[in-house]
């Protein structure tokens, strides 16, 4: 537990961080900009998504040090490459169709830097460095918001102000990375295929490629379609407003669970093969989990309302009707978000796939419900959030009865 707190706290800090520039850019910028930086982080997170192929989840499953460096590289040298992909794609399309370049470049190089943040961080998972992550992922926080400010000032009233932010800020953080962790590895002596991609480790975990990255994408792209419809049903200004709600209530207790999920993967990992200990694990990680999330909860269902109000300004007053329908949201999230590797490690990624298509679907169900029965976006959260709870039991009896006939049959 002490890895946990570690990385939790580390977290928990970066997050606070993060909320606590919020007052400043949400007076810098509209609601309507914050609703155009969304749909551009969303195409960033899609890309993160592409040039990964979510190999790196496979970096603290490796057997030895030698594994997870060579895997590590591979996947470093795959994300330059696809990179270099899309911007060609981009580019190509460009000269037939002359649309605004920057504006498509731009979130595929945000893309390839949050590629390598998540490569960095299971690296590190894979090392044990849960201290370092958590201070590094508190340097990522630091650099983002003080960037993006700067840049408001400059771009007033643009989404380019927050999106030259975020690249910045994960630019410099690159820096400390290699200032900070050991990647003498990473050194190559001759421009050769063999040392830059392992092909026998990508082979081992072609699984990750395979299941993972489209799950991921069809989740990258559940967000890309809700952002982008309800500019459209609504205005770009609600689609900020929600937008930005969303980030002060999910991410916190999404990035707790996923902490705590680093610091449990390998446990569980192991644990598989000691069946014994498979649902120990698992109930140990899902309770923790629970408990973690109810603080945040019960905060935001006391004092949320009058907070967000006057946390955010003048402009942002309609915060308040999308409050409680995304709190319940956000600790219905914690479960999904942190036993999400299990079904992977225990090689049950098809009836997975299945679970998270049919979250997608709950999670832009608002979407049909306004166009078709003309409700509100508040209203129609509620709905989602029934529809969740039914989803959330459901996935978690399943992933409980899984490990249980795990180890019944090898105790036979």
């Amino acid at each position: 537990m002490k890895r946990a707190f570690n990385l939790a706290f580390g977290t928990a800090l970066s997050q606070l961080i993060t909320i606590g520039m919020i007052p400043v850019l949400s007076r810098l910028n509209s609601p309507e900009v914050y609703g155009n930086f969304a749909i551009v982080l969303m195409y960033a997170k899609t890309i993160s998504l592409i040039v990964n192929l979510k190999y790196e989840l496979a970096i603290p499953l490796t057997k030895n040090d030698n594994h997870s460096k060579s895997l590590f590289k591979s996947i470093i040298s795959l994300n330059i490459f696809l990179t270099f992909i899309c911007l060609f794609i981009t580019v190509f399309f460009n000269l037939i169709f002359n649309f605004d370049l920057w504006k498509w470049v731009i979130p595929i190089l945000i893309g390839q830097l949050l590629g390598f943040v998540q490569a960095f961080h299971f690296f590190m998972v894979r090392e044990n460095s849960f201290k370092l992550l958590g201070i590094l992922k508190v340097i990522q926080s630091i650099f983002v918001a003080t960037f993006s400010v700067i840049f408001s000032y400059v771009f007033l009233d643009s989404y380019l102000g927050l999106a030259l932010g975020t690249f910045t800020g994960l630019i410099l953080l690159q820096i400390v990375y290699f200032r900070k962790l050991d990647l003498r590895f990473l050194k190559i002596k001759k421009l050769k295929i063999n040392q830059l991609i392992s092909v026998d480790l990508l082979k081992k975990y072609k699984k990750f490629p395979i299941y993972v990255s489209p799950i991921s994408i069809i989740d990258a792209g559940k967000d890309f379609i809700f952002l982008t419809f309800s500019s459209i049903l609504f205005s770009p200004e609600i689609t900020g407003i929600f937008f930005l709600t969303s980030k002060i209530l999910i991410a916190p207790t999404s990035l707790i669970a996923g902490a705590i999920s680093h610091v449990f993967m390998r446990d569980i990992a192991i644990s598989v093969d000691e069946t014994s200990l498979l649902f120990s694990q698992f109930k140990k990680l899902l309770l923790s989990v629970l408990l973690l999330g109810l603080f945040p909860l019960i905060f935001i269902f006391l004092f949320g309302n009058s907070l967000i109000i006057n946390f955010l300004g003048d402009n942002w007053q309609s915060a308040s009707t999308f409050i409680y329908p995304l709190s319940i949201f956000s600790f219905l999230l914690l479960p999904l978000t942190s036993l999400s590797m299990i079904p992977l490690i225990l090689s049950r990624q098809g009836t997975a796939s299945i679970f998270h298509i049919s979250y997608s679907l709950i999670y832009i169900s608002p979407l049909f419900l306004s166009y078709f029965f003309e409700k509100k976006l508040n209203e129609s959260l509620y709905f989602m959030d029934i529809l969740m709870g039914l989803h959330c039991v459901i996935y978690v009896s399943w992933l409980a009865k899984l490990c249980l006939n795990r180890e019944k049959i090898h105790a036979i």
